[in-house]
């Protein structure tokens, strides 16, 4: 199958749409925390919700979507699939050992953004939309893309930094005698913290001020160098904020391109 970017302005504000239905209900609705719950009853609770996602993001889908063939009726399995697959093959991977959660997360979002490009409906009038601005299409889907960016990101980010962490064996630990529990205060502070420094340095980078990312980095150091004393603590530190740069260079050339096309 050939993958066929959307190009015209209202296919692309079509895509945007449905990329950010996408990013809102994988990552911001039906329990997708950025915390780490310290309870096994709280996570089995949490669990019921994700199959919540799937009418929630099939109701957004319909009413985005105007035109209905084969191709369509197709991304939309794939997707309500997709969302429903995404929560159930995190828990999987933490249950199992399996240190594939970075590459998990990205490959499941690589087939979103290539099947929504591949099977989107190609009619002028395919889809309608939902949110109203007096804008051009083209500028409307450029806010839009970069919202389903961030979004990702911040969210998206912090289970692909998680799963570099815990295939580099960099977890934060408490130690009691023989015993080693995660140190769950401390990965829900580095999950919060990492999430606004990827946002700023992400809009550092969009907007080319590149000398405030020494800056960020330095303050972020110098708060907690006491603690780089600690080898382990040092090596979750470094691990987490290099994959978090990383990240936030990538969309952040990203977000420089899709306003340097379509703005």
């Amino acid at each position: 199958m050939r993958v066929s970017w959307p190009t015209d302005a209202q296919s692309l504000l079509l895509w945007s749409q449905l990329l950010l239905a996408w990013v809102f209900v994988a990552y911001f609705a039906a329990g997708d925390s950025p915390i780490v719950e310290k309870s096994e009853q709280q996570l089995a609770k949490t669990s019921i919700w994700y199959w919540v996602r799937a009418p929630f993001l099939l109701l957004l889908l319909l009413l985005i979507i105007q035109e209905y063939g084969l191709r369509t009726w197709v991304l939309l399995i794939i997707l309500l699939t997709l969302v429903v697959a995404l929560p159930h093959g995190r828990a999987y991977l933490a249950r199992s050992g399996h240190p594939w959660g970075a590459e998990f997360e990205i490959l499941i979002n690589l087939i979103v953004v290539l099947s929504t490009a591949t099977l989107l409906p190609t009619a002028g009038e395919a889809g309608r939309a939902l949110i109203q601005i007096p804008l051009p299409p083209g500028r409307l889907a450029a806010i839009l893309l970069a919202l389903a960016s961030l979004g990702f990101l911040g969210r998206g980010g912090n289970h692909v930094v998680r799963g570099i962490l815990t295939r580099t064996d960099s977890i934060p630990f408490l130690t009691s005698g023989k015993t080693k529990t995660i140190d769950i205060d401390e990965y829900n502070r580095g999950r919060v913290i990492g999430t606004i420094e990827r946002l700023i340095m992400a809009a550092i980078v969009a907007t080319g001020a590149y000398s405030a990312l020494a800056f960020l980095i330095g303050a972020k150091g110098l708060i907690r160098s006491k603690e780089f004393e600690n080898r382990d603590f040092a090596e979750y530190f470094l691990i987490g904020t290099l994959s978090s740069a990383a990240l936030a260079f990538l969309f952040g050339f990203i977000l420089r391109g899709i306003f340097a096309l379509l703005w």
